[in-house]
């Protein structure tokens, strides 16, 4: 082989061999690379871990905790399938505060947002009750075991008449509750050593639970004081029987009574004036007529104690009472027709009658005795006589029924026996049939639930207490 071959075929192996060590050098760089990065995954997965470790214990700690309050969350925001129980627990709330609920309605409250854990249900209330129920009905809903709330409520004071009861306002209040639905459908995590576990961490499951309880204020009641949204001038009745007239309708009452005052006031004017014993007479007769039913609408006045605004109440005494006593005492004193007319008298039956069909005994004899000293003067007249007789008997027998009222009378049994005069045991003692019990009063009739009495000449019943 010639030098020349030798030298190229020396360089050519050379050359291949730099490649050679070039390309082995570079696959080796990769690798360690490779491996470095691998390196680097492998430390970041390890402070993972580490960190993933150092989680863990708080994480299962929240986890058990979170499973012991479960119940406690349960009952504060129960599932969907107990919410028909709430309007049930509303109508509890009525019951327990005494407020008369006249309208549930559910509103359309519910988010679109279907991802949310928590569905929020509103229910629209109308009731009507006083101050003091609204505040008990209130606290209802905020000492209840699940979660409620009243975003809001309008109250409408209450106006007109008060008959058994305070004045009831009407409320309009909206109440609010939460329902929970959870849309985490992932499956339970097994926990090693739960139970070790949830007994080292009883203290702050006691403390969660604590914090999840709902603690209302506890109202206490009215305790003395007035609802602030009744007019304070007018007291509220203590008896239930008494009507109690709005200020309104006080204030008009006494107006229309002082119009008829002034109407009779005119008429005397008009009496005095006449020219002729017919005028006269025809006068005086419209002013009787037109007093006494003044007077019998005075009595219902001060019977049923209607007037309790202090203003009202001085302007009827003022400006109705006083000028028709200072009238009365005109007319009686006055010359013209002796005593009331035919029309007064038989205004005065008519009167009468009312009062007794409707057992206002009271006012009955307020009505006799008020016409009492004028009877005297027609008690002589043909024409008027048999009516002074019939307005005195009615007077009679509506004063009769209320002293026989006031009579005790203990009537402990009666004893039926076929073939034997029924008896009864009044006042400790047996008695038969048309014996007396007291003076002026004996037995007219026992029978199996009432007793007839002869009272002064009337006769009046007694029902056995049952």
């Amino acid at each position: 082989m010639n030098p020349k071959k030798f030298w190229l075929l020396t360089g050519g192996l050379g050359s291949l061999s730099a490649i050679a060590a070039g390309a082995l050098i570079y696959f080796e760089l990769e690798e360690i690379e490779a491996l470095r990065l691998e390196a680097a995954n492998v430390q970041v997965e390890i402070v993972n871990g580490r960190e993933l470790i150092a989680k863990t214990a708080t994480l299962e700690k929240e986890v058990i905790i979170q499973r012991e309050t479960e119940s406690v969350i349960a009952t504060i925001l129960p599932s969907d399938d107990d919410i028909n129980n709430f309007v049930r627990t509303l109508r509890n709330f009525e019951e327990a505060s005494g407020v008369r609920i006249t309208e549930v309605k559910k509103k359309d409250s519910r988010s679109t947002d279907t991802t949310k854990d928590f569905t929020r249900v509103q229910y629209g209330l109308k009731f009507d009750g006083n101050i003091f129920e609204l505040l008990t009905f209130m606290s209802q809903v905020d000492n209840h075991p699940r979660f409620m709330s009243i975003p809001g409520f309008r109250l409408s004071a209450a106006r007109g008449k008060r008959n058994d009861e305070e004045p009831r306002h009407t409320i309009q209040m909206d109440v609010e509750t939460y329902v929970y639905e959870s849309k985490d459908a992932a499956q339970s995590v097994k926990v090693d050593g739960y139970d070790r576990k949830k007994a080292l961490l009883q203290s702050e499951i006691g403390s969660r639970t604590a914090e999840l309880a709902i603690h209302g204020y506890e109202y206490a009641g009215a305790r003395g004081r007035r609802d602030p949204f009744v007019d304070p001038r007018v007291p509220v009745p203590t008896d239930p029987d008494v009507e109690v007239l709005s200020i309104e309708e006080q204030i008009l009452l006494v107006d229309d009574l002082v119009e008829r005052a002034e109407h009779c006031e005119e008429l005397w004017e008009t009496y005095k004036r006449a020219e002729n014993l017919i005028a006269d007479m025809k006068a005086r007769s419209e002013l009787e007529i037109s007093m006494a039913e003044l007077e019998e609408e005075m009595n219902r006045v001060a019977e049923k104690q209607q007037l309790v605004f202090v203003s009202a109440e001085r302007r009827f005494n003022n400006d109705v009472v006083a000028r028709v006593a200072k009238l009365r005492s005109k007319l009686n004193n006055s010359e013209g027709l002796v005593g009331p007319s035919v029309e007064v008298l038989n205004e005065t039956i008519t009167t009468l009658t009312n009062h007794l069909d409707a057992h206002e005994y009271e006012l009955a004899r307020r009505v006799s005795e008020s016409i009492e000293p004028r009877l005297p003067l027609a008690e002589r007249d043909p024409n008027r006589g048999p009516l002074v007789e019939q307005i005195r008997w009615m007077g009679h027998l509506a004063q009769t029924v209320l002293e026989f009222d006031e009579i005790e009378l203990d009537i402990a049994g009666i004893g039926l026996i076929e073939g034997l005069k029924p008896v009864a045991v009044i006042n400790g003692e047996s008695l038969a049939e048309g014996e007396m019990v007291a003076e002026d009063l004996f037995i007219r009739a026992i029978g199996e639930y009432e007793i007839e009495f002869v009272f002064r000449g009337v006769i009046l019943g007694r029902r056995l207490q049952p």
